[in-house]
């Protein structure tokens, strides 16, 4: 899946007009999609009580559009414009001709208002589209405020009126969306920070764009869709060493869980052959619940591995094709010494390097020339730092 910057979405956009598009055409096409998608998530418009709170600008726009097919498709539409709308808008006006849609200017969160929005099956946020976003305040603020306890579906067109589009940065009076429909493509600011935890489920509709006019976004998000294309064919003839043999330094006594976790994310990924190198309590556990783990017993002593650990382990790697170190290792110092000596000495193979083992390189002086070889490193935030 594509993700875009609002920049990058201005300039599909621009493409799309200087071929032919219009800025009316791709509302209409989103307000309509939008319109579909929420009757689909409640089995049908009609019969249905749905708010639509909209902004100043075309995300406001695409919120009229929506409401006027909803009102069409039977639902009973109540609309409220938090900002004021030019008095010339034509979808403002082709929404007043429907007699199932009241719209209502709104000053202030009142009574009637929450009574309204306690009554309906599900509310449309299309207040503040990915345009430069500014603190929520008024009666925008009270607005989603008061959201914040409504417990019926939240859908927000685009993306939940706070989240900022790029960065992801949310506004204390922000309400989190159980259902994001992003037009075109999907929002950076969507999926990374704090506006992560504000989408809820993001689906992507389409409103007409000529895939083509995305070939230059480089940002994508790693979904099973994307996964499952991009694994290799397994063909029908083969066996477990075609797909690739792994050595997994990991565990110890305190995080037993931690080696099996690695060697179960090794066989999800279609390794072939999985062995764990670690000290017996370790190999135990795992053994338990994984009986397709094969074993190299380490060298130990109360539960650490012995300074010949790193020895026995570049004897058992001829014949594997990578070497994942540190998950749940510990910061022993006998270990640490492990881990800078293994780094230093594996030159033919490629070594995943995570968890202790990026701590143990963290308190060495000039850590990155003890990697000898090839190195993907994977720190959370706290080992990053």
């Amino acid at each position: 899946m594509k993700l875009v910057t609002s920049a990058e979405m201005r300039a599909i956009e621009e493409r799309a007009f200087a071929a032919g598009s219009t800025a009316e055409g791709l509302m209409q096409n989103a307000g309509r999609a939008v319109a579909v998608a929420v009757a689909h998530h409640l089995g049908s418009a009609r019969g249905r009580r749905i708010v639509v709170l909209v902004g100043p600008g075309n995300n406001g726009g695409d919120g009229l559009v929506a409401a006027r097919y909803l009102g069409a498709d039977g639902a009973a539409v109540s609309v409220f414009l938090l900002t004021k709308r030019p008095g010339d808008d034509p979808n403002l006006a082709a929404l007043g001709a429907h007699d199932g849609v009241a719209i209502v200017q709104l000053s202030a969160v009142d009574a009637a208002f929450r009574d309204v929005v306690a009554r309906a099956d599900a509310v449309i946020d299309a207040v503040l589209g990915t345009g430069r976003q500014r603190p929520l305040d008024g009666v925008v603020a009270d607005v989603f405020e008061a959201l914040k306890t409504h417990r019926k579906p939240l859908f927000a067109l685009d993306l939940p009126t706070g989240v900022d589009a790029d960065t992801g940065a949310v506004d204390p009076h922000a309400a989190a969306a159980d259902v994001t429909l992003a037009l075109g493509y999907s929002k950076l600011g969507l999926h990374i920070g704090e506006g992560a935890a504000h989408t809820g489920r993001v689906e992507v509709l389409d409103i007409g764009l000529d895939p083509k006019l995305g070939d230059g976004i480089a940002t994508e998000l790693l979904t099973p869709e994307w996964a499952r294309a991009a694994l290799p064919e397994r063909p029908a003839i083969s066996n477990k060493g075609t797909f690739g043999r792994v050595l997994v330094v990991a565990g110890s006594p305190r995080y037993l869980g931690a080696a099996g976790l690695a060697c179960l994310g090794a066989l999800r990924a279609g390794a072939g052959l999985v062995t764990l190198a670690s000290v017996e309590p370790v190999r135990a556990a795992v053994a338990a619940y994984l009986p397709e783990v094969t074993h190299l017993p380490l060298p130990e002593h109360d539960g650490e591995p012995t300074p010949d650990a790193g020895a026995a382990v570049l004897r058992g790697l001829e014949g594997y094709d990578a070497l994942l170190i540190g998950p749940g290792l510990g910061q022993a110092s006998r270990t640490q010494m492990l881990v800078r000596g293994l780094l230093s000495a594996v030159e033919s193979l490629p070594v995943v390097i995570d968890a202790d083992a990026l701590n143990a390189l963290a308190k060495a002086p000039a850590w990155p020339s003890l990697i000898a070889g090839r190195a993907v490193l994977t720190p959370h935030p706290g080992e990053l730092a």
